[in-house]
């Protein structure tokens, strides 16, 4: 599988995902932009320091008609509001508790196409820490979505594409969904949340997925079965991005560049990845890793071959 000149992939903490925030369908937008901004200091490291930042957004990109009103509004909205999100540290085996504000300040000329956000170094925490583990998605195919319960769906299709599918407890899925205490009929729940999820990703997403409802506790509707497919009528467009090579070429690259030195391992990944170079990366990092598996060539060697040739080759101008 391939990806267009179009495509744009990003890197998403999934604590994201799960904090406890309702979004709308704009403040996804801008977060999307937020993070897409901040994928050069994503950090593996629990413990990093971030400096506050200052994202610089067209207003086009974040509304369609240029509204800023409407912005204005989403941002404010995004100010005010603190997020609760829980920090996963693996190797410690802990999960820290965080609370933040996303946005500190606005910066907005009059008659100006653009505005500034001022992302305080709090909220980078919540928007570049990776360690607890992230989701790759397509930046244009999320911000394509209307829905916000398409664009958290769309989230949830990536980040378990390489195993088919999940399955939840309805109270857990309407929590993710950030609809508790809405769509309690399952006939509302399918037809505003779930069908509606569906269909758009049918027409936008390289992914896409089924479901089936099913009464495991008792008469009442009260579990779910998603299953995620590759969208056949996308992937003729060659927008598809293979996970698994991602996911692959990732995991390879951490051997030679691991995160507690830097997070180059993570931005070569996606530079190849936005690049259109993915599976060529794949397919020459599975010969390196068989010939570092049979001997034939030592860690050096290969690292001396990744610095000096095939990371230029895959576009990496300066490794």
């Amino acid at each position: 599988m391939t990806k267009s000149k179009e495509s744009h992939i990003i890197i998403q903490p999934n604590h994201v995902s799960t904090a406890k925030y309702r979004y709308t369908s704009i403040e996804k937008n801008i977060m999307y932009h937020i993070i897409d901004k901040l994928q050069e200091v994503m950090s593996k490291d629990p413990f990093e320091v971030y400096n506050e930042q200052k994202i610089i957004l067209e207003l086009r990109q974040l509304d369609k008609n240029n509204n800023y009103n409407n912005i204005k509004r989403a941002v404010k909205s995004m100010a005010k509001k603190p997020v609760e999100f829980d920090i996963v540290i693996p190797k410690e085996n802990k999960i820290r508790k965080n609370l933040s504000l996303l946005i500190a300040a606005v910066e907005y000329e009059v008659r100006s196409k653009y505005i500034t956000l001022v992302i305080p170094s709090t909220a980078c925490v919540f928007f570049c820490y990776v360690g607890g583990g992230f989701t790759a998605f397509q930046k244009t195919v999320a911000l394509s979505l209307n829905s916000i319960h398409s664009k958290v769906l769309y989230e949830l299709c990536c980040r378990w594409a390489d195993r088919g599918g999940f399955n939840s407890d309805l109270i857990s899925f309407r929590g993710y969904l950030q609809i508790e205490g809405k769509y309690s009929q399952i006939a509302h729940l399918r037809n505003k949340v779930l069908n509606v999820a569906k269909k758009e990703l049918q027409e936008k997403a390289d992914l896409c997925f089924n479901y089936s409802l099913e009464k495991r506790g008792g008469k009442k509707y009260d579990y779910i079965n998603i299953k995620i497919f590759s969208n056949k009528k996308i992937e003729d467009k060659e927008i598809i991005v293979n996970e698994e090579h991602y996911n692959y070429v990732y995991r390879f690259l951490l051997l030679f560049y691991p995160n507690h030195i830097d997070n180059s391992a993570l931005l070569y990944t996606n530079q190849i990845s936005n690049k259109g170079f993915l599976d060529k990366a794949y397919s020459r990092f599975i010969r390196l890793d068989d010939d570092l598996t049979s001997n034939k060539k030592d860690k050096s060697d290969i690292f001396n071959l990744l610095r000096f040739v095939i990371l230029k080759e895959l576009g990496i101008s300066s490794p």
